[in-house]
């Protein structure tokens, strides 16, 4: 099953601009910018791999404050909160993030990554079904992501385990 660690670690990359894998590690990497706001999460992403999640959870928080529209941030701290036994704060987050993405699914209903996206909310939910049913129409849809059909998995995995 795939863990919220393993989810944090190839997000973690893909905000330092580069994908997770061997291969592309011994590549020379081109100079990228990031924002403030990616910085931020980034260094959250890092606080979590070393399993500090009261500094991941200021930083997520440093995030949210600073883009209140940051779909990844409210996702990734409700995994931070959940982690530190903080269902309620888990749950909050999660139905933030559904939130942020049906208003802009009303906007840009086309948009794989906000599908994705508001499956892992869902999952974070635990409201499988639905996380079952967006993350199905995000791979159906341009712009869809391989890695996405292990996301699916996880939640059928998910669910057996932990439903």
């Amino acid at each position: 099953m795939q863990s919220w660690g393993a989810i944090l670690c190839v997000i973690a990359c893909a905000l330092a601009g580069h994908e997770a894998s061997a291969q592309t590690a011994a590549m020379p990497m081109a100079r990228i910018q990031i924002s403030p706001a990616q910085q931020v999460m980034f260094g959250a992403a890092q606080k979590v791999l070393q399993r500090d999640y009261a500094g991941a959870l200021a930083l997520y928080n440093q995030a949210v404050a600073m883009d209140g529209t940051n779909v990844q941030a409210y996702l990734q701290r409700g995994v931070v909160k959940r982690e530190m036994h903080d269902e309620a704060g888990a749950q909050a987050d999660a139905a933030a993030a559904i939130r942020l993405c049906n208003a802009a699914l009303a906007r840009d209903p086309q948009n794989a990554q906000l599908y994705h996206d508001r499956a892992l909310g869902f999952r974070l939910l635990k409201d499988f079904a639905h996380a079952r049913e967006d993350m199905q129409r995000a791979l159906q849809l341009p712009g869809a992501q391989p890695g996405w059909k292990t996301d699916l998995r996880a939640i059928d995995l998910e669910e057996k385990f932990n439903g």
